[in-house]
C-alpha cells in the first residue's frame, strides 16, 4: 500500500505540474494575441491614412522593474468632491494639487507606500500622491475625475506591482 501511495503522489504531482504549464501557456497566448490585435489595428489605421508614421518607443531607454506586492483591495474616489474628502478636496495629504496632477497622470492614495511610488494596479499605472484614513492600511484608492467613473470602478481585489526605474 505504501508503494501505491507514492505512485499516486507522483501522478498527482505530474498532473499539477502539467496544469501549471497549461495555465502559463494560455497566459502567454492571450498576451501574444493582444499584441497581435494592437499591431493589426495600427496597421489598419495606417492603411486608411497614407501619411501615417509609426513611432516605437526605444525599449532600451525605458527599462523598468516590476516587483509583485500581492493582491490588495482597490477602490476609486472622486477628486474635487467635498463629500469624499475634507473641505479642500483638491489638496492631498502632501499639499499637492491633485486636481491638476490627475489631468496628466493617474493619481492614487495609499498608506502602505511612500509618496511618489509608482504602482501597477491591475492594468492601471498610477503614482502615490495622497493618503487615506488610517484604518485602511492595505487598500489603494484610485483618483477619478468624475463621480460616475468612480462608481463604475467599484471595489476590486487586484494584483499590485511596484514599478522601479532602472
Amino acid at each position: 500500500m505504501n508503494k501505491e501511495y507514492r505512485v499516486y503522489n507522483l501522478d498527482l504531482d505530474r498532473q499539477i505540474k502539467q496544469r501549471k504549464r497549461q495555465i502559463l501557456n494560455r497566459r502567454k497566448r492571450k498576451w501574444l494575441y493582444s499584441i497581435a490585435v494592437v499591431i493589426v489595428a495600427v496597421l489598419a489605421l495606417c492603411l486608411m491614412n497614407i501619411d501615417c508614421v509609426i513611432e516605437f518607443e526605444n525599449v532600451k531607454e525605458s527599462k523598468r522593474q516590476f516587483e509583485l506586492v500581492g493582491y490588495r483591495e482597490v477602490t476609486s474616489y472622486t477628486l474635487g468632491r467635498v463629500a469624499e474628502t475634507d473641505d479642500n478636496p483638491c489638496i492631498g495629504a502632501f499639499n499637492d494639487n491633485l486636481c491638476e496632477l490627475a489631468v496628466t497622470q493617474n493619481v492614487c492614495a495609499s498608506n502602505e507606500f511612500p509618496k511618489g511610488t509608482k504602482l501597477l494596479v491591475g492594468d492601471i499605472e498610477c503614482i502615490v500622491m495622497d493618503r487615506m484614513n488610517s484604518r485602511y492600511q492595505y487598500r489603494i484608492d484610485l483618483a477619478s475625475l468624475s463621480y460616475d467613473s468612480a462608481i463604475k470602478f467599484g471595489r476590486k481585489n487586484l494584483e499590485i506591482y511596484k514599478i522601479e526605474e532602472i
